[in-house]
């Protein structure tokens, strides 16, 4: 699931350090390997404290999403990504922190019965890390740490992925240099076959951000060409991988799919544009995507437009009076037989940190950083959650399983300090 919004502000810090290569290249991997259990690896920081989780009593009704887990103690928390295994297996990445200072890696699994937190890779101090995780197995365990894309300081080693197999953790680093990819989504299409999609550049506006796809092959990262500027990735395999976001040129939708040879745009349906002399900045992005069957997916996102107010002449020049009428609307595509449909409403989720997870029969359940959680069932959005001063952050689910889960964050402040305590949520 992209992390768009939140990433804007850091690449607003990040320096660009010359123009992306062209075509796909080889990035030299840095392999330092750590035991699980925490041993040496690149730029330590603290061992990580220990967390502690309480589980809920209660369940609720079939269908219904409950809180299920809480953290606590004088460390905040906050998660950043969520997956969930084939065996039921889920774990949960983010970040620890203690009175306002930047802290450690959070790894956390579901076990069947409660969470619990496990040692992960040792990773650098990043104020502004939004680490993503993925993985087929709990022996092929992906995590990707921002690093030196979040803080540009010379020491940091930067934007790494720490894969955990045979029980240890190695680190590669993450494309060409630090300050041209900043992670956005991360999927593991096979074992030990993991791809990332990032932008390669800063940018106010992530419009105008372009993007890197990587795939880890041979043990190294090895970077693609790609025809649409990419915002989110899904694959079923090393030779059936797609690619959702956008056309930097035309700010229409756009979608990409790769055969393990070449990469062919798909041939998506054109939206139409508002009518009328006073419409500005219109544009359209896919935000993520699943597949909801062997010939099916289905991807979401936005489209948004400025109705520029009217107008006056003052001392014979025009003045725009201020009164603009700025308009979002959901975008839901599905592609089935070989063919694309869409569909605009004005409900649903739209935010620039949109994230689908399965939810069955070609539903989906969809969050996007705000404090709601959205239900697709065919092409109507039903909201099923809206949590009072609080963000949920990431969700996901096994296809085909009945459980999904949602991670949840609550910030209070006291005593000049702001604390923020990470939540599991479920539904069955």
């Amino acid at each position: 699931m992209p992390r768009l919004f939140l990433v804007l502000a850091v690449l607003l810090l990040v320096a660009t350090c010359g123009p992306p290569p062209v075509g796909r290249t080889r990035a030299p991997a840095e392999p330092s390997r750590t035991s699980a259990g925490g041993g040496p690896g690149p730029t330590p920081d603290e061992p990580a404290p220990v967390i502690e989780t309480s589980a809920l009593p209660g369940r609720a009704r079939t269908g219904q999403w409950r809180q299920a887990a809480v953290n606590h103690g004088d460390h905040s928390t906050a998660v950043h990504d969520l997956v969930v295994l084939g065996d039921g297996t889920a774990y949960a990445v983010g970040g620890i922190h203690k009175y306002g200072r930047p802290g450690g890696l959070l790894l956390q699994r579901w076990d069947g019965s409660t969470w619990r937190q496990e040692a992960g890779p040792r990773v650098p101090v990043a104020a502004a890390a939004e680490r993503l995780v993925s993985g087929t197995s709990a022996d092929d365990l992906w995590i990707i740490d921002p690093g030196g894309a979040a803080t540009v300081e010379a020491h940091d080693p930067g934007v790494r992925a720490f894969h955990r197999a045979g029980g240890t953790w190695s680190s590669t680093l993450l494309g060409n240099t630090v300050r041209q990819f900043y992670p956005l989504d991360l999927d593991v299409v096979a074992p030990g076959a993991a791809w990332a999609v990032g932008c390669d550049t800063h940018a106010a506006d992530l419009m105008k951000c372009p993007s890197t796809v990587v795939e880890f092959r041979g043990g190294a990262w090895q970077r693609h060409s790609v025809p649409i500027t990419a915002r989110s990735l899904s694959g079923r395999g090393p030779s059936d991988v797609w690619v959702v976001g956008h056309d930097p040129v035309t700010g229409q939708p756009a979608a990409a799919s790769f055969d393990g040879v070449a990469w062919t745009r798909q041939s998506l349906p054109r939206l139409p544009k508002p009518t009328g002399g006073r419409i500005q900045d219109w544009h359209a992005s896919l935000l993520d995507m699943l597949f909801t069957g062997d010939d099916e997916l289905l991807a979401v996102g936005y489209v948004r437009w400025v109705d520029v107010g009217p107008s006056e002449l003052r001392d014979g020049h025009e003045q725009d009076d201020g009164d603009d009428r700025f308009h979002v609307r959901s975008l839901v595509m599905r592609y089935s037989a070989g063919r694309w449909s869409y569909r605009l409403g004005v409900d649903g989720p739209a935010g620039d940190r949109l994230e689908l997870a399965p939810a069955g029969r070609g539903d989906a359940w969809a969050t996007d950083g705000t404090s709601r959680l959205w239900r697709l069932s065919g092409t109507r959005w039903v909201k099923q959650l809206d949590l009072r001063e609080t963000s949920i952050e990431a969700i996901a689910s096994w296809p085909g399983a009945p459980t999904a889960w949602a991670a949840t964050v609550t910030e209070t402040s006291g005593n000049g300090t702001r604390h923020r305590q990470a939540a599991y949520w479920r539904v069955d």
